[in-house]
């Protein structure tokens, strides 16, 4: 029997003073690859995101410290015991900042303090506001093909995900200076910043022009495509050899040089190739083989 691997972060042990979701799901993914993530919860200010169990947000907030030690704090006659056990801990992740700490009258010592906060020069930002400061949300607003008075705001919060994994890579890029070099660390991780940094190579000046892009739906091959009974499909031929699969199994032979094509004819063509079967006779056609997927 082959002996089961520790895992890459054994050892490590990670405070997590952090709420909502960028901290919690940060710390997940290292406690995923082994690090000791203790989630400390102050008894006077609990998570947003568990006011109302009928949320979407409470959903998050339970899978996101499902696999972490809970302590529940109050800190404000619990001070002492915050400050030990962040003393014995290679990371601290706070949601306060280094100000509010200090008014708190907490002198929190670690390796590494990662401080999180939304902006140097605003108090609260969310996500769509991050966004739209960091140029990328013209992708998700090119894909409506006509001008709106509003438009929904992307599924997903996506910049507070990507700005959780920087995290992560942040916490251990520091705690890897510490051991190397004995450096600690008191750092402002600001949310903007670090969104703004990282998608900087993928904003693009579209304004007043339609651009087209594979990711706002603009060509028939990386789209989601709805079955006769009801079912979505998400197509995503982006290489010849895909398409002209594709193209072959849903006999579409004539459509074999419009896989770029961004007029409707090629795209109703193939939406009513799609109505026109069920699921079960779709996947007969091996769509695992055409990167066609069923959407779970």
């Amino acid at each position: 029997m082959t002996p089961k691997r520790t895992k890459p972060l054994a050892g490590l042990r990670i405070i997590d003073l952090t709420r909502r979701l960028p901290g919690p799901l940060s710390t997940l993914q290292l406690a995923k690859r082994g690090a000791e993530v203790i989630k400390v919860i102050d008894k006077n200010s609990p998570d947003p995101f568990l006011s109302n169990k009928n949320t979407l947000f409470y959903t998050w907030a339970t899978k996101l410290n499902q696999t972490k030690t809970t302590l529940e704090l109050d800190l404000k006659n619990d001070k002492e015991k915050l400050e030990k056990i962040c003393s014995d801990a290679d990371i601290v992740f706070s949601g306060f900042s280094q100000e509010s700490l200090q008014k708190k009258q907490l002198q929190l010592k670690a390796p590494v303090l990662l401080f999180l906060q939304a902006s140097k020069h605003a108090q609260h930002l969310h996500d769509l506001n991050i966004l739209a400061s960091s140029g990328v949300l013209n992708f998700h607003l090119n894909q409506f093909p006509k001008k709106q008075k509003s438009y929904p705001p992307p599924l997903l919060p996506i910049a507070g995900i990507l700005f959780s994994e920087l995290l992560s890579l942040e916490a251990l890029s520091y705690y890897h200076d510490f051991l190397k070099r004995g450096h600690t660390h008191k750092v402002t991780c600001y949310i903007d910043e670090l969104i703004q940094e990282n998608l900087a190579p993928l904003k693009t000046d579209i304004k007043g022009q339609q651009h087209l892009h594979p990711h706002n739906g603009a060509y028939p091959c990386y789209r989601i495509y709805t079955s006769q009974d009801g079912y979505h499909f998400a197509l995503a031929a982006l290489e010849t050899r895909f398409w002209d699969l594709f193209c072959e199994k849903f006999s579409l032979s004539l459509l074999k040089d419009k896989q770029f094509d961004s007029d409707t004819e090629t795209l109703e063509l193939i939406e009513q190739a799609f109505l026109s079967l069920k699921k079960k006779e779709i996947l007969a056609k091996e769509p695992e083989k055409l990167c066609l997927n069923l959407v779970q």
